[in-house]
């Protein structure tokens, strides 16, 4: 008797970037089969960040992160390898949530919630399905800062205008492309 193969789905997860108001947040699709290390690389591709500082996953209590080059996690105990676990093992169940938290300085946190899935092949590859707002720029300071970034990019006036515009160049928090990031999942994230 032949084995039968577990058949690929597809998940549907909305994510949202904690304590941010209105709400960052995206809702992507992905295979059931994706390693969390593989979702960090899709999160910083729809958030419009760039890989630049540690993360780490956390699933009730478990936490997950990629191992140091020397292959031990040093001074973090009880942690697994996010190379080793997949997305569809800890969101099996509509409304399951998953913690990913980004730059432990800035403590950026988004909760992933899975919406569903479906039944497809599971062979579409990531895609961004919607969202709203682009994601705050890199080591602006967490949620507070980013809103006191905001504050000072809308007034001319502000002493700090000049150079923090220069700093964040054409950033607007409007400007969301969600066919731009499309592309950019196409080449990073098969």
């Amino acid at each position: 008797m032949a084995a039968t193969k577990t058949k690929r789905k597809n998940l549907v997860v909305r994510m949202e970037l904690a304590y941010t108001r209105p709400p960052i947040w995206r809702r992507i699709r992905v295979p059931s089969d994706i390693k969390l290390s593989q979702l960090h690389d899709v999160i910083q591709v729809v958030m419009g960040w760039e890989n630049c500082h540690l993360h780490q996953f956390l699933f009730k209590d478990r936490y997950f992160m990629p191992p140091y080059p020397s292959g031990e996690f040093d001074d973090f105990r009880d942690v697994e390898d996010e190379r080793k676990v997949t997305l569809g093992e800890l969101l099996s169940r509509k409304g399951a949530k998953l913690i990913y938290e980004y730059d432990f300085g800035d403590g950026w946190q988004h909760v992933l919630t899975l919406e569903g899935h479906d039944d497809a092949d599971g062979s579409k590859g990531v895609e961004l399905l919607d969202g709203k707002l682009a994601g705050p720029p890199e080591d602006c300071g967490g949620v507070p800062g980013f809103y006191d970034l905001l504050g000072v990019l809308a007034d001319p006036k502000h002493p700090d205008h000049a150079d923090l515009q220069e700093w964040v160049g054409d950033y607007n928090v409007e400007s969301f492309d969600i066919d731009a990031i499309n592309r950019s999942l196409k080449r990073c994230c098969k």
